[in-house]
């Protein structure tokens, strides 16, 4: 998209249910993460704002994005900066 924002994607709805299946089946017994930045949706139709800001009340990064806003960013350096 250029630096422009791009055009929404069709859902493939069967792929994210497998992704969720997946995660879910992870063992997360012995996981601790931490996180020091947290980039959160306004326009998320999964999580509702309100839940992600109280959830990450001081590393949250609000975005003008849907929920997964990866095309926001051109490049790894720029999400990780």
């Amino acid at each position: 998209c250029h630096g422009k924002p791009c055009p929404p994607q069709p859902l493939d709805v069967a792929a994210r249910k497998a992704e969720l299946v997946a995660v879910q089946a992870r063992d997360h017994t012995d996981s601790r993460q931490t996180w020091d930045k947290v980039w959160i949706s306004r326009d998320d139709k999964i999580f509702p704002l309100t839940n992600m800001q109280r959830a990450w009340p001081k590393t949250a990064n609000i975005l003008e994005r849907p929920h997964v806003p990866f095309t926001a960013w051109q490049t790894w350096d720029e999400i990780i900066t």
